[in-house]
């Protein structure tokens, strides 16, 4: 593969206190490809071409992120958006009388636990 051929993805990970001393796997094309930890970035080389990214953590992953490599760099951020919605729903659990629905909201959307996204 020529040096052409390859860009390079760019995925930075900001300082949140949601998972302050875990690493998240990063997957590519459902490939292992690495980790990052927090308030860090990694970068890893692809070919050119229809690509999907996501990352894991225990049995929780984010957005599987879809994109074409039509420039040399793509810079990506990884968040975690459900510490936020753990809270709603711990905070439902506790005011509610129906525990089943809490419990349900917080199970349903251990697969938009992390948010990939593009950045400039």
């Amino acid at each position: 593969m020529n040096q052409t051929d390859k860009v390079k993805i760019q995925l930075v990970r900001g300082k949140q206190y949601a998972d302050f001393f875990r690493k998240y796997q990063i997957y590519i094309n459902d490939i292992l490809v690495g980790e990052i930890k927090r308030n860090s970035t990694v970068e890893f080389e692809v070919a050119n071409g229809n690509h999907m990214i996501q990352a894991k953590i225990d049995g929780c992953t984010s957005n599987e992120y879809s994109f074409e490599t039509t420039k040399p760099l793509i810079k990506l951020e990884v968040s975690n958006v459900g510490q936020i919605r753990e809270n709603i729903a711990l905070n439902s659990l506790h005011n509610s009388t129906n525990w089943d629905d809490a419990i349900d909201a917080v199970i349903e959307d251990r697969n938009n636990y992390l948010l990939i996204r593009e950045v400039s």
